[in-house]
C-alpha cells in the first residue's frame, strides 16, 4: 500500500484536476507555520536531492500559492508515490479503551530520552508514523519534534499505544481546534444534536449510499458512495484504507456542503459483523470531521437496516458524546 494513495489520481495531471489536488493537499497534510522560509532553504535543490519532508511543504507550497510548474509537481507527485504506508495495523482495543489512551496523551511526554527506547513515533497533529531517526529536533523543554509538521504531539512504539489512522485521526479531533474554530466540546454537542441513527430503508431527501442499494431509493438526488463497500473487507488487514474510507465519506458529504444543502442521508448496510465496529468508528470520525468544517451543512442521518449495525453506532455515538 503506497502511504500517499491519494496522490494516484493526480499522475497524469490534468489541468482540471488541479483545484481537487489542491484540496485534497489541504485535507491529507499538514506542514510547519514558517514552511514558506523552510521552502527557501532548499527551492533550488533537484527534486530528486529532495528529502520527504521538503517534498510535501514543496507540494504544499504549490498548492497553496498557485503557483503551478507541471514537470516539477509531477516530478513530486511521482517520488511520494514511491512511499510505502506505515501505519501500524487495527489494534483490538474497545472505543472507550481507545478513548481513555487518547486522553492519556496529555501525560505522555515526547521528553527526549524515549529516543533512546523507542524504533517508532506517531505524531497525532499530521498523523504521521515514522522511525525516530527522522526526529533532528528538540526544543527547549527537550521535546522531540515531529520532522513533518514541528509539533511536539508525539508518542512512541513502547508507550504501548495504538498506531492505526483512526486512532491518529480521532486524537488529531480531540486535541485540535478545526478551521471554523471546533474543539472536541464542541464535536460533541454537534454530534449528539445533529447526528441521529436511524432503522429504516426509505428516506426523503439527499441519501448517500451504495450503488447496488440505489433501487431502494427513487429520489434523484441519491448519491453512490463506495459502489460495491469492496474496502471494507481489507480494513482489517490493509491499513491504509482506513484513510480512505474516511475521506471518501468526507467527500460526499462536502459534496453536499458545496451544493449548500442543509441536511444529508448516508445509507449503510451489508457489512459484515466482524467489520461493524471498525466501519462505524470510521463513519462517525468522517461524519465529525465534515461537521468541523462546514457552514451549511447541519443535519447528518445514518440509515440502516441492520439492527446489529444500528445498535453498534448508537453506542459509539453515545460513547464519543459522553467522553470527558
Amino acid at each position: 500500500m503506497k502511504k500517499y494513495w491519494w496522490l494516484e489520481k493526480y499522475q497524469k495531471l490534468e489541468i482540471k484536476r488541479l483545484p481537487q489536488l489542491y484540496e485534497d493537499v489541504s485535507y491529507f497534510l499538514r506542514v510547519p507555520k514558517n514552511y514558506l522560509q523552510l521552502y527557501e532553504k532548499f527551492s533550488d535543490v533537484p527534486i530528486a536531492k529532495l528529502t520527504e519532508e521538503e517534498m510535501l511543504i514543496s507540494l504544499y507550497r504549490i498548492a497553496n500559492t498557485k503557483n503551478v510548474k507541471n514537470n516539477q509537481l509531477r516530478l513530486l507527485i511521482q517520488r511520494l508515490l514511491d512511499y510505502a504506508d506505515t501505519y501500524l495495523p487495527i489494534s483490538d482495543y474497545t472505543l472507550k479503551e481507545i478513548l481513555i489512551e487518547i486522553r492519556n496523551l496529555r501525560e505522555n511526554s515526547s521528553d527526549v530520552s524515549k529516543l533512546d527506547h523507542n524504533n517508532v513515533a506517531a505524531c497525532y497533529h499530521c498523523l504521521q508514523v515514522f522511525y525516530i531517526d527522522k526526529i533532528t529536533m528538540i526544543n527547549k523543554k527537550e521535546l522531540c519534534l515531529c520532522p513533518y509538521c514541528r509539533s511536539s504531539h508525539l508518542y512512541f512504539d513502547n508507550d504501548y499505544i495504538p498506531m492505526n489512522y483512526s486512532f491518529l485521526k480521532l486524537a488529531q479531533l480531540f486535541y485540535d481546534v478545526s478551521i471554523l474554530g471546533c474543539r472536541f466540546f464542541d464535536l460533541q454537542k454537534i454530534l449528539r444534536k445533529n447526528v441521529s441513527v436511524r432503522l429504516g430503508n426509505t428516506i426523503t431527501g439527499v441519501v448517500i449510499g451504495s450503488e447496488i442499494n440505489k433501487g431502494k431509493f427513487s429520489n434523484e438526488k441519491f448519491k453512490p458512495l463506495l459502489s460495491d463497500y469492496s474496502l471494507l473487507s481489507k480494513i482489517s488487514h490493509k491499513n491504509a484504507d482506513e484513510s480512505k474510507i474516511i475521506k471518501e465519506i468526507y467527500d460526499a458529504f462536502m459534496t453536499l456542503e458545496k451544493q449548500m444543502e442543509y441536511s444529508g442521508t448516508i445509507y449503510i448496510n451489508g457489512i459484515s459483523s466482524s467489520l461493524l465496529e471498525e466501519f462505524s468508528l470510521l463513519l462517525l470520525l468522517a461524519i465529525m470531521e465534515v461537521l468541523s468544517r462546514t457552514i451549511y451543512l447541519k443535519e447528518v442521518v445514518i440509515l440502516t437496516d441492520d439492527l446489529l449495525f444500528y445498535q453498534v453506532t448508537s453506542h459509539q455515538k453515545r460513547l464519543l458524546c459522553q467522553f470527558r
